[in-house]
């Protein structure tokens, strides 16, 4: 007997310090999924990436994020490019890409770099995802925004990390 398909939908606060993300499964009740940290589990992650050159990768870069990204950053900041608050460049049309060791990023790469490494710290929770809520703010940084420049950026974000994307303020 096959199991029952049972929708999992996530709610993800992608902030500009924090990133927190709740799950639920078939109208249960949420609850917070805890992550990885350096330090032990935790349910807030920090909205940060920190890449550094890695001739292993086939790109010469590899990258980390959230606690993980700034643990690497404080043991060899010589060596590394740490990144945080990039949600807030998410609206500004003069941003177009960040050079790091000779790798470009646009905003979606960016987002997409810390939405991989935050799956990963947890732990399988983020796996089968039917549905993601993506808390957006009201307002964007910076004096003159571009509001649907944000929205396509955070649509190629997101595309790939869960089935329906939905966006609420």
């Amino acid at each position: 007997m096959q199991a029952a398909f049972s929708p999992r939908t996530v709610g993800l606060d992608f902030g500009t310090t924090n990133s927190v993300a709740a799950i639920s499964q078939s109208g249960d009740d949420s609850c917070l999924i805890e992550l990885a940290s350096p330090s032990g589990m935790t349910d807030v992650f920090r909205s940060a990436l920190c890449f550094w050159e890695d001739e292993t990768r086939s790109n010469g870069v590899a990258f980390e994020a959230g606690p993980w990204a700034i643990a690497e950053y404080l043991a060899w900041p010589q060596g590394c490019r740490f990144v945080q608050s990039f949600k807030s460049v998410a609206a500004n049309s003069s941003f177009e890409r960040a050079t790091i060791f000779e790798q470009r990023y646009s905003f979606p790469a960016l987002g997409k770099a810390f939405l991989k490494r935050l799956a990963a710290h947890a732990g399988g929770a983020l796996d089968d995802i039917h549905r993601v809520v993506v808390g957006r703010p009201v307002a964007y940084a910076g004096s003159n925004p571009d509001t649907a420049l944000a929205r396509e950026r955070y649509d190629q974000m997101f595309e790939g990390f869960g089935g329906e994307i939905h966006y609420v303020y």
